[in-house]
């Protein structure tokens, strides 16, 4: 564990190889997997950081491959550490949707066709210049990659493990009120 494994997890990826993971069904509502992901990365208590996290009672079990789905969880979460200042607050959300659910209550016993991921913070706004560029290799930046200890692949090794589980990985401004951040989608099949 550490800031060298969240840093960007693609020391020995095998992008080619990612679509032929071990997809087993795995329970994605279990808050202790998401909190072992948190505790792993150095850093976070250090910086005084709160941490909220809300995800839903029931259980939803997924596809998707639990090893490359750390390193997009160690990515986020190395990212939330590296880029804010102390006391930063960090929201961690898991929301479950079904096509056509629109308003309405959601029928506990059907399967969502998605499961959404934010991964959110206080912390200052990500510049226009690095928006345009954020999910393409090596284009952190200097700053990053020197002082930060970011090399510039985290993002776009998470994107893509999202994108070959059939979700996507998309940064956005205002999720909820003060809050901006990563927005994971990994669908349910």
């Amino acid at each position: 564990p550490g800031n060298a494994d969240a840093d960007d997890g693609a020391q020995d990826m095998d992008v080619e190889a990612a679509p032929k993971c071990r997809m087993p069904n795995v329970d994605v509502a279990e808050a202790h997997a998401i909190a072992r992901e948190i505790d792993s990365v150095e850093g976070f208590y250090a910086k005084k950081m709160e941490l909220e996290v809300e995800i839903p009672k029931d259980t939803i079990v997924c596809k998707y491959d639990e090893r490359q789905m750390k390193r997009v969880f160690n990515n986020l979460i190395g990212n939330v550490i590296r880029h804010n200042p102390e006391g930063t607050e960090v929201k961690i959300v898991m929301e479950l949707s079904q096509k056509g659910s629109g308003d309405a209550p959601k029928d506990t016993d059907k399967v969502p066709d998605t499961i959404e991921i934010r991964v959110a913070d206080t912390g200052p706004l990500i510049e226009e210049e690095v928006k345009e560029h954020l999910f393409e290799p090596f284009h952190a930046g200097e700053e990053s990659r020197n002082n930060r200890g970011g090399s510039g692949l985290g993002l776009s090794v998470a994107k893509k493990i999202a994108q070959l589980h059939g979700g996507d990985l998309e940064y956005r401004e205002q999720l909820t009120e003060g809050y901006k951040g990563f927005v994971l989608t990994i669908p349910c099949k």
